[in-house]
């Protein structure tokens, strides 16, 4: 009985440590939100699949570490078409949600307990 419970606890605490987040999420293009990444690392930003409804899922996955976001401004009195895109240098952590929010100006992406 004694070997049964350390089975169960070895196997129960090697799948609770294999399921720790391998991806950290940045939310951005919300409606009303004046910010869209439109490149990670001079790729295009990877998102979730969207589904039959929803046609843009405002999240884009990274995995952690050192990234350079494009984000592109849209201003409120102009239409979607005009942009102007910054750089952002950010560290971004596993299991972390972050948002760009603007601080002195400027853009800039804060972990999203942080707001």
């Amino acid at each position: 009985m004694k070997r049964n419970i350390i089975i169960i606890f070895i196997a129960w605490l090697i799948v609770s440590c294999s399921n720790k987040p391998s991806t950290a999420i940045v939310e951005d293009y919300i409606l009303g939100w004046p910010y869209e990444i439109v490149y990670v690392d001079g790729e295009p930003p990877y998102r979730k699949e969207p589904g039959l409804i929803v046609m843009y899922v405002p999240v884009v996955l990274l995995k952690p570490g050192v990234h350079t976001f494009g984000v592109r401004l849209y201003n409120t009195n102009s239409d979607r078409e005009s942009e102007n895109v910054v750089e952002i240098i950010h560290t971004v952590k596993a299991g972390e949600k972050y948002v760009i929010k603007e601080i002195g100006g400027m853009p800039t992406i804060v972990r999203k307990n942080e707001i």
